[in-house]
């Protein structure tokens, strides 16, 4: 055996010895037989073990939590991806309907469509409200627009 594996070899056991005070060894250092030794050497693979199952418990409660939270926001995000393909549905709607979609502005929210800004007559007003309606997904129209002053 080379001198630096006997080294190395007495680092180790040296490390060993100085882990096992530690490591809840309740032997005197007097008494360093094998079985002494193996005894110890079970219970810090015992406690090696319990630590490992301890950790892998917590981390599965972690990605589970961590799931949870990816799974709201992405529900979150998803109704807010919902609402605004809903405005841009009722945008083109009132567009192909003859309205001036720079006059009249849709927010959605919930799936409730709010009309809001102007419209040159109050049957434009019952167009528009009908138009959001007859969109897919909407769950209902508020309907703040105003006939324009005739000029």
């Amino acid at each position: 055996m080379s001198l630096r594996r006997l080294q190395e070899s007495w680092v180790a056991a040296a490390m060993l010895a100085a882990t096992l005070p530690f490591s809840g060894c309740t032997r005197s250092a007097d008494t360093p037989s094998k079985a002494a030794v193996r005894d110890d050497m079970d219970d810090l693979t015992q406690a090696a073990k319990k630590t490992g199952h301890d950790i892998g418990h917590a981390t599965s409660e972690l990605a589970d939590k961590a799931g949870e939270h990816m799974k709201n926001a992405a529900n979150e995000a998803g109704e807010a991806g919902s609402d605004a393909w809903l405005t841009t549905k009722v945008k083109s709607a009132l567009t192909a309907g003859g309205l001036d979609p720079l006059q009249v502005h849709v927010d959605t929210a919930n799936h409730i469509v709010t009309l809001s800004g102007s419209v040159p007559s109050s049957a434009d007003v019952t167009k528009a409200v009908t138009l959001a309606k007859t969109v897919q997904g909407v769950a209902g129209v508020e309907n703040h627009l105003f006939v324009k002053p005739g000029r």
